[in-house]
């Protein structure tokens, strides 16, 4: 997949705070959307294990997966009230930066 969104697995529903995905395509994408004035972040880009707090007790473990999402992910716009249509613009930007 070029972006992977977040799923359900039946256990819970998602609360959709924030709507994460994850994509090797990250920078491209939100250079994307903000070219078309869209707003995307990237809340956690520094994994729990690298911050400074936690680094002294994780000093010198690997934690690959950890390090592979903190460089892939980006949150995309949601709120409650965001219309249908803001959420094709959206959707258009992202494919627009996927596939030119």
């Amino acid at each position: 997949d070029v972006v992977t969104v977040p799923h359900e697995d039946g256990k819970g529903e998602h609360v959709y705070h924030q709507y994460t995905v994850l994509s090797d395509h990250r920078d491209m994408i939100m250079a994307k959307l903000s070219e078309n004035q869209i707003a995307s972040a990237v809340y956690y880009p520094i994994p729990l294990h690298r911050q400074d707090v936690f680094s002294a007790a994780y000093s010198g473990i690997a934690l690959p997966v950890a390090e592979n999402v903190a460089s892939r992910c980006m949150s995309l716009p949601i709120y409650p009230e965001m219309p249908d249509e803001s959420v094709r613009i959206v959707a258009q930007a992202v494919r627009e930066a996927l596939i030119g």
